[in-house]
């Protein structure tokens, strides 16, 4: 399989490192829509140019997947929409040492990084970020184009919102919803429900603020 990368940030290092373990991957360039980026390298392979290229992927370079390596949610999902529309599949980079149940459902795009635990029966959307170290656990639906950030812990039948960010080190306790474009801040303890475009940070995790503008 063909694939290149969007993005040359640190997320698209991770995405790197994780796909060097596909021996059926080959990573032949980068994508990056910084135009002075484009013509250098990254990693040994060619910053081909900006989104602009999806189109002509297939043909001139024999590419069949893109894999999105940007960290914020919803630029990864208007990427994957514009991937999709230009005809090419969606990659995903789960590391080998990530441990997921042959139960759990993940779609596609997504990204997992080493020592992550799935649980069994776990649905997790399309263009997911699993940091390194995080548990989701039993029954938890996590959904499209969400971050889980490293070593958040769940308990059974959390429910995570699209583009939801769940910072470093946050736990949530069993059968907590988040909503949709929430961010829960770094080290937080999730006890009860967080609404839909809000920030919320503590111990345990208070809203301070909203996300949609008055």
């Amino acid at each position: 399989m063909r694939v290149v990368i969007f993005g040359t940030g640190e997320n698209s290092a991770q995405a790197w490192h994780i796909l060097l373990h596909q021996a059926d991957v080959e990573v032949i360039g980068f994508l990056d829509d910084d135009a002075a980026k484009h013509g250098s390298l990254h990693f040994g392979r060619p910053v081909i140019g900006g989104q602009e290229h999806f189109a002509s992927l297939r043909a001139q370079h024999a590419v069949t997947h893109v894999l999105v390596a940007i960290g914020n949610n919803a630029a990864r999902r208007s990427t994957h929409e514009a991937v999709r529309a230009a005809g090419l599949a969606l990659a995903s980079a789960i590391h080998p040492r990530a441990v997921i149940d042959p139960s759990a459902r993940i779609g596609v795009g997504c990204i997992v990084e080493m020592g992550v635990f799935v649980h069994p029966e776990v649905t997790i959307g399309d263009g997911v970020f699993l940091g390194g170290s995080c548990v989701i656990a039993h029954h938890s639906t996590v959904g499209h184009h969400a971050l889980i950030g490293g070593g958040v812990v769940f308990g059974g039948r959390v429910t995570i919102g699209d583009e939801a960010l769940i910072g470093v080190g946050v736990a949530i306790q069993p059968h907590v919803s988040i909503g949709a474009r929430s961010v829960i801040g770094v080290g937080s303890a999730v006890i009860k429900d967080i609404p839909h475009d809000v920030i919320a940070v503590g111990v345990p995790a208070k809203v301070i603020r909203s996300l949609v503008a008055s």
